[in-house]
């Protein structure tokens, strides 16, 4: 867990799960409506995604398939 999202080390898995029991129903909104507009672990949009992919072959740089991909 560490090398891909770095910031989660700094409290314990433990600490994460009482927070969230806190703050269920607000994280829960959250959460739907990150999956509603399509986020993925790029923490971007289908359309922000979209958008970066044109940027990068505008400037003849390779796509990454995360830009690229919903």
């Amino acid at each position: 867990m560490t090398a891909e999202y770095p910031i989660a080390d700094r409290h314990t898995g433990q600490s994460w799960h009482e927070r969230f029991k806190k703050n269920s129903a607000p994280f829960t909104r959250r959460i739907q409506k990150l999956v509603r507009e399509g986020v993925d672990k790029t923490l971007k949009t289908e359309k922000e995604r979209a958008k970066a992919a044109q940027i990068q072959a505008a400037r003849g740089e390779p796509v990454s398939s995360e830009a690229a991909l919903p």
